[in-house]
Formats: C-alpha cells, sequence, structure tokens
C-alpha cells in the first residue's frame, strides 16, 4: 500500500507541486508532534510540581512537628553532684551520707532543673528546711527556708546553675543532741520528707511534682519524682509559715524577749576570734572554711537557755569544709549584765 502511494505521488508534476504537497505533509505531521510534545510537557511539568508541593508540605510538617518537640514544656529533676535523673522508679544518691552520731559528710540531696519554657517554680518543703543557691549570681539566694520562688525563663543553660539542697536541720540536730541516737530509732518525720514544685511555663501551663525524700539505714538519701495533688491540708505549701515548728513558732517577733543591740564591728570581731579559738581543734573535713556574723537571731532564739534572755546575744554561722556552703553550725555567746565576758551558752547544729 506504501508502495503504491509512492509510486502515485512520483507520477504528479510538474516537481514544484510535489514539492509543495511534500512540504504540507511534513508541516503536518511536525504539528501533530509539537502539540503531543507539549502536551506530555504540560502533563510531567505538572506531576513535578505536584511532587515538589507535597515533598515541602512534608518538610513543613516535619519541621513543625521537631519544633514542637524541642520548645515544648518540659522539666526533669536531676541530682547535682550525681547528674543522674530522678525519676518516679526512685534512685539512691552518692553525694553525701550521715552517721548515727550526726556527722554528715558530703551533701545529702542537691539537685537542679532540665527543661524548657520554665517560667518560674514554687519549692516548698514539708519536714526540713531547703536552700537555693544561683551560681550565675543573677538571682537572689535563700538560706534554711520553708519556701521560695526561682524565676526560670528563657535562658535554658541557666537552669543546670541554679541548684536547691535539702537542709535537714531537724534530723542533724536530733542526732547530734540525743544520746545514743540512731538513724533506725528516728520518727518518720525525721527521716521522711516532701518537696513539693509548682512549675510554670512561659505559655501559661502549670504542672505540681514532689520529691519524695527518704533518709533509708545507711545513711543515704533516696528520692523520687512524682505527679503531686495539693490539698487543703498542705499547709506547708498554702501557707508556709504555720507549717514552721512548735518552737520557732514559739519564738515569733511578738515574744521575742531579747533585746539585742546593734553590735560595733569591733565588738563583733572580738567576738569572732573567740569564735576561730573554739573551732580550732576542727580539722579535715570539719575545718571551718567560713564565719558569718548573725545579726537577726529570732530564728535561733529556741536555742537560747531561758536563764539568757535577758542577756547580750552575740551568734554565729561556722561552716565546715565537708558542708560549705549549705549547713552551717551556730555559735552562740552571752554576756550577762555587769560582765564583759563572752561565754558560749550553745553550739550546734
Amino acid at each position: 500500500m506504501n508502495n503504491r502511494i509512492y509510486n502515485i505521488f512520483n507520477a504528479f508534476s510538474p516537481k514544484e507541486q510535489k514539492s509543495k504537497i511534500l512540504h504540507k505533509i511534513l508541516n503536518q505531521r511536525d504539528s501533530r508532534t509539537y502539540g503531543a510534545t507539549k502536551k506530555n510537557q504540560y502533563f510531567y511539568g505538572w506531576k513535578s510540581l505536584l511532587r515538589a508541593v507535597v515533598a515541602c508540605a512534608l518538610c513543613l510538617f516535619i519541621m513543625a512537628g521537631v519544633f514542637m518537640f524541642r520548645g515544648g514544656n518540659t522539666f526533669n529533676v536531676y541530682a547535682y553532684g550525681d547528674n543522674i535523673q530522678i525519676t518516679d522508679t526512685g534512685v539512691q544518691l552518692s553525694t553525701g551520707v550521715i552517721r548515727d552520731g550526726g556527722e554528715m559528710q558530703g551533701q545529702l540531696m542537691q539537685m537542679y532543673i532540665k527543661g524548657e519554657n520554665i517560667d518560674a517554680i514554687r519549692f516548698s518543703c514539708k519536714n526540713q528546711y531547703i536552700d537555693f543557691t544561683d551560681w550565675t549570681e543573677s538571682r537572689s539566694n535563700f538560706s534554711m527556708e520553708k519556701q521560695f520562688t526561682v524565676p526560670y525563663g528563657k535562658k535554658t543553660s541557666d537552669y543546670g546553675l541554679l541548684v536547691v539542697n535539702w537542709n535537714p536541720k531537724n534530723t542533724i540536730s536530733q542526732l547530734t543532741n540525743t544520746a545514743n541516737s540512731s538513724i533506725k530509732n528516728l520518727s518518720k518525720e525525721l527521716r521522711n520528707d516532701i518537696i513539693v514544685m509548682e512549675v510554670n511555663f512561659l505559655n501559661g501551663s502549670k504542672q505540681t511534682k514532689s520529691i519524695d525524700i527518704t533518709l533509708d539505714d545507711n545513711g543515704k538519701i533516696s528520692a523520687k519524682v512524682q505527679d503531686y495533688i495539693i490539698s487543703k491540708n498542705d499547709d506547708f505549701v498554702l501557707n508556709s509559715k504555720k507549717s514552721l515548728p512548735q518552737q520557732l513558732k514559739n519564738n515569733s517577733e511578738e515574744e521575742f524577749k531579747n533585746n539585742t543591740p546593734k553590735y560595733s564591728q569591733t565588738q563583733i570581731q572580738d567576738v569572732k576570734l573567740i569564735v576561730k579559738k573554739y573551732y580550732s581543734k576542727f580539722s579535715g573535713n570539719h575545718e571551718i572554711v567560713k564565719i558569718e556574723y548573725t545579726e537577726d537571731i529570732r530564728s535561733i532564739n529556741y536555742m537560747i537557755p531561758d536563764k539568757y534572755k535577758d542577756s547580750d546575744i552575740m551568734a554565729f554561722k561556722a561552716y565546715e569544709r565537708s558542708m560549705y556552703p549549705n549547713i552551717s553550725r551556730t555559735i552562740i555567746f552571752a554576756k550577762e549584765k555587769g560582765n564583759n565576758d563572752w561565754i558560749v551558752i550553745n553550739e550546734g547544729y
């Protein structure tokens, strides 16, 4: 069939007519081919565009997921020194130990927070006391408190330098001042404690956690973090002043009988020399590395025997090497009326 068409075409004359026919045929074929190519280009170009749009959407979704995960409200508690996370399964800390006689080595429990988007945390301690040290030196420090609030903010690099110390002063005093005392014989309140943490995040959401603390028979601390619901009976959280030990309640500002005068720096330094001499026998981990004058003695009024309530009183904090800077000893001096000599009337934790 093709040969017949070819023969008929060759029979045409003149040659110019044949050339026009051939040119027209070729132009029509090229037009059909070009149209098909354009259609294919449009189809495949549309598919490529669709693939690009889907890929971009998927990338944006993944990036948003990563951002939400990384930028979410996170809060975890770590043991300072051990650098291990304290979880709901519990962990025994190895940063410190307390002996039956009240001697303490190291720090029983210090902690810091890892997280993101934390605005502030309010810490409340039920049975003992808590201290706070900001090693960035940009926040207020606290010592021997039942409750305080620590601002955190967006600078997460600060979080690991904001250290909360559990201060078992009541337990140490009981072991130190009681003959033949032992950890096993301590009351439940002196062996167990709770620190409640009310966590406020920058976006307004909140979490409440607790650290449950147990003094084990071997003198070490076990701790675990749990969710916590504050009840109306939690005075140590809702009204921390009501939860102070009775001996401190009875020595409130209104009941404080001792009218201690303001002492000159010369008087303070003279008594401080007596303090240094008193502690000169302490050595090793018990060596006194810092002595601080205590201006407000209301919190230690319970340590002043009644016979000296009307005497001039001066007190100092003394820090042993192994307990600095969180736990101090207290030494109290009295000067009776008509007597120029300062005498030690109490000393201990």
